[in-house]
């Protein structure tokens, strides 16, 4: 029986853009319903102040792959895109696993991205959802911590994406942000409150969505 967590966020934070050159620092994965919040560090540094794969990176890989391998479904920000396409050729990881994993995958980011053409930061998504509680730092802060081995900081980080990650996709209905070019037209508003775009996931991977006035997300605000 397996004891892996059935719906686990998951974030990654790496030393830059590319996936080919770039390596992956950390990936948290949280899942409040199980008790589960883990970060694995796939990197160290040297005498020399480099920063290389570990000594256990092999066996970080496949604990890594096994946890997603066997959840019933995967949340992510932007994951379907970055996170996930970055792992793959980083870790090397077979095309018929990461499609198991992409089929999976509720990514609030990417569904509106291409369905509907909107892009936001998951700041924006927290604060139109009722979220006290925001972001703590940013990817190239990460990879400054990185730099300086800054290792608690760096997994503190990365595990509070997650956390922020599962909250917001754990919604019954979540309401998005409009576009970039919208918000740029309208003094950087962030939505319409005539007609928010919303997402019902209720029975995700069924989706649906819809076009309202703003309201109470369905659960309480964090």
């Amino acid at each position: 029986m397996s004891l892996a967590p059935s719906h686990p966020a998951q974030d990654i934070e790496t030393l830059g853009v590319s996936r080919h050159t770039d390596l992956v620092t950390v990936i948290s994965m949280y899942d409040a319903d199980k008790g589960f919040a883990k970060v694995l560090r796939f990197v160290d540094m040297t005498e020399e102040g480099d920063i290389v794969y570990n000594d256990d990176f092999a066996e970080r890989v496949a604990q890594f792959t096994k946890i997603l391998d066997d959840a019933s479904s995967l949340c992510t920000f932007n994951g379907l895109n970055f996170d996930i396409p970055f792992v793959q050729t980083q870790f090397k990881i077979p095309n018929a696993t990461v499609q198991g994993w992409v089929l999976k995958t509720f990514d609030v980011l990417e569904m509106t991205r291409r369905g509907f053409g909107r892009t936001f930061n998951l700041n924006l998504l927290l604060q139109l959802n009722g979220f006290n509680h925001l972001k703590t730092g940013s990817g190239l802060e990460a990879v400054h911590q990185a730099q300086r081995g800054d290792w608690d900081e760096l997994e503190s980080y990365c595990l509070s994406d997650s956390r922020l990650t599962w909250e917001i996709s754990s919604r019954d209905i979540i309401f998005c942000p409009e576009g970039y070019q919208w918000r740029k037209a309208h003094g950087g508003r962030s939505h319409d409150p005539d007609c928010v775009f919303r997402i019902d996931r209720t029975n995700f991977p069924d989706v649906s969505f819809s076009f309202g006035p703003l309201g109470q997300p369905a659960s309480a605000a964090v």
